[in-house]
């Protein structure tokens, strides 16, 4: 089972933590924001945990307004699995 995308969903306030359930992926993790047309904006790879909460230089990549889809991969028997996608709008 791969992991699953949990929060942000939907419309939400300006995000400050993003969370996932692991299924059976294991860590290290990268977290990968995408802008309204799936285009990569961040990566950040070697997250050992289930979430994510971004530094101050990636809020450039978070805007009110706008529309972002996020995922993360993690390994599963030594291979790459990635999470669904998971879309948000910022308020």
């Amino acid at each position: 089972m791969p992991p699953r995308a949990i929060t942000p969903a939907g419309e939400t306030p300006m995000p400050t933590v993003f969370r996932w359930r692991l299924g059976d992926a294991c860590p290290p993790f990268t977290w990968i924001l995408l802008d309204a047309d799936y285009q990569e904006v961040v990566r950040v790879d070697g997250i050992d945990s289930s979430e994510y909460r971004p530094q101050a230089a990636l809020p450039s990549g978070l805007a009110p307004g706008e529309i972002r889809h996020w995922y993360v991969v993690g390994d599963c028997f030594g291979r790459p699995v990635a999470s669904p996608l998971q879309t948000f709008r910022i308020l």
